[in-house]
């Protein structure tokens, strides 16, 4: 129970949690050693927990809190840490919120502008031509 604890209060730290964790729980292990299957099935019990955590539940979870589907979240994740490295990953779901609420907003603003309005008139316009020519054929 310590060992899941201390795993789970260094979470928060990308990777850093999920090391002292595995390191801790092979240890212990070692310290009671009863062959071989004992550490694979830690090593298979982090391996599962860790890929739950990181393509499941995360997403949803941060996902929900942001704005941003799973995919969206995995996608921010994923580009940020090719493009900055560890420092992108830290970054990558406030910044992929914050452009998001940017385009949103920016698209509600040009959907206001008389500008959209305009452009929506001249195709009622042309389209209303168009069902009179074919309606005088």
């Amino acid at each position: 129970m310590l060992i899941g604890v201390i795993t789970g209060c260094l979470a928060f730290i990308p990777y850093v949690g999920v090391i002292v964790g595995v390191v801790l729980a092979m240890a212990v292990s070692l310290l009671e050693y009863d062959g071989p299957g004992q550490l694979i099935a830690v090593a298979g019990v982090f391996a599962v927990v860790q890929t739950l955590e990181g393509l499941v539940i995360t997403p949803r979870v941060v996902g929900e809190k942001v704005g941003l589907g799973p995919v969206g979240v995995l996608l921010a994740l994923m580009i940020g840490g090719q493009l900055f490295g560890f420092v992108g990953i830290l970054l990558a779901v406030p910044v992929a919120a914050s452009v998001v609420i940017v385009i949103k907003k920016a698209l509600s603003t040009y959907k206001d502008s008389l500008f959209y309005a305009k452009g929506a008139e001249e195709a009622d316009d042309t389209e209303a031509g168009q069902n009179n020519d074919e309606e005088a054929r």
